[in-house]
């Protein structure tokens, strides 16, 4: 599981900066995200597009300065966004 994995993580990307505030959907994404659903997972659970969600994890790796989903999910864990 993608928790497991950003447990095991060492480095803490995405902590420069003011905390970026997150659209509730970018809550929402994020969240599914750090239970490791895919993109097309997380669009049929939050009945939205493939592409939207893809749209929304570009979005949240743009605000928190990072490149992978472990990262993402460590850098809003660290800033308290999860």
């Amino acid at each position: 599981m993608l928790l497991k994995q950003v447990r095991a993580a060492k480095a803490t990307p995405g902590l420069d900066g003011p905390t970026p505030t997150l659209s509730e959907r970018e809550i929402d994404v994020l969240r599914l995200v750090a239970q490791g659903y895919d993109n097309k997972e997380i669009a049929q659970r939050l009945g939205i597009g493939v592409a939207t969600v893809s749209t929304q994890i570009k979005s949240l790796y743009r605000k928190l300065a990072v490149h992978t989903r472990v990262q993402v999910v460590r850098a809003a864990q660290a800033r308290g966004l999860l």
